[in-house]
Formats: C-alpha cells, sequence, structure tokens
C-alpha cells in the first residue's frame, strides 16, 4: 500500500495523470487520519 504513492510520485515527474492520482491518494490519505483522529478518544 505505501508503494503506491511512491510510484505515483515517480511517475508524476513525467505524466499528468499520475499527478492528479497522487493528489487524491495524498488527499484520501490525508482525509483518513483526520477521521481517525476525530474518532479517537480525547485523553485530557
Amino acid at each position: 500500500m505505501l508503494a503506491l504513492p511512491g510510484g505515483l510520485a515517480i511517475l508524476a515527474i513525467e505524466c499528468a495523470w499520475a499527478r492528479r492520482w497522487l493528489k487524491k491518494v495524498k488527499q484520501m490519505a490525508q482525509e483518513a487520519v483526520d477521521k481517525m483522529h476525530h474518532n479517537s478518544p480525547q485523553y485530557p
């Protein structure tokens, strides 16, 4: 799973479609992290 963003980053140097996919993957990863932080219990 971690190899996907790395491969897209390499392809993004040359290919516009790979840049779009890389941007989408980064956005999805950030949303997952945000959701995880939102759902985790808060400790004082």
